[in-house]
């Protein structure tokens, strides 16, 4: 199948709840499906560091890696989904990562997500959450994304379904282009 879709929100958005259900629901279709975050080796670091989570020494973490290694975290997750029929990245945050993770050739079906959610069901979703006003939480707010889903009123399963839907439907348009099959 070779698809990867590449999930991305502002902190509480439903992220990583997404890329778990969306996991379940494809490894019983292809279990060579994997689900990884981009932000694996921060949360590493962060965890020997901190007892409780603090967004701007996650936030900190990020930037220091980014600047010895712009492409440090697609680097981290390449071995673990190279052998993968179908990707699930369920943190993406910055232009540079959905470029590089779009560009990987091997995955033929490139499904963005961008999860939207107001800042009051955020903060109620997101125990430690902190400022909207670092470049992870703004950079893709104007990207254009495959499919966009307000997460403040759908449920868990909601969010799934309108993801794979949007999947189905990629997929039969793009067969449809691919053998010139007329619309009926």
């Amino acid at each position: 199948m070779s698809l990867i879709i590449i999930i991305s929100g502002k902190q509480g958005s439903g992220k990583t709840t997404l890329g778990h259900n969306l996991t379940k629901y494809y490894q019983d279709i292809s279990p060579k499906t994997v689900h990884c975050t981009l932000a694996e080796p921060i949360y590493e670091l962060h965890n020997k560091l901190y007892e409780t989570k603090n967004r701007k020494a996650l936030q900190s973490i990020g930037d220091w890696a980014r600047a010895i290694c712009p492409d440090i975290f697609i680097k981290a997750i390449i071995s673990k989904i190279d052998k993968s029929d179908i990707a699930i990245i369920s943190d993406c945050r910055r232009l540079d990562e959905i470029r590089a993770l779009s560009s990987i050739g091997r995955f033929r079906n490139v499904i963005t997500v961008r999860l939207d959610c107001d800042v009051e069901s955020r903060k109620r979703r997101c125990p430690a959450y902190g400022s909207d006003d670092h470049l992870s939480e703004t950079e893709l707010d104007e990207f254009d994304f495959s499919i966009r889903i307000d997460t403040n009123t759908l449920t868990v399963d909601e969010v799934r379904n309108r993801v794979i839907t949007y999947v189905i439907d990629y997929r039969l348009t793009k067969l449809e282009l691919e053998f010139n099959i007329p619309k009926v």
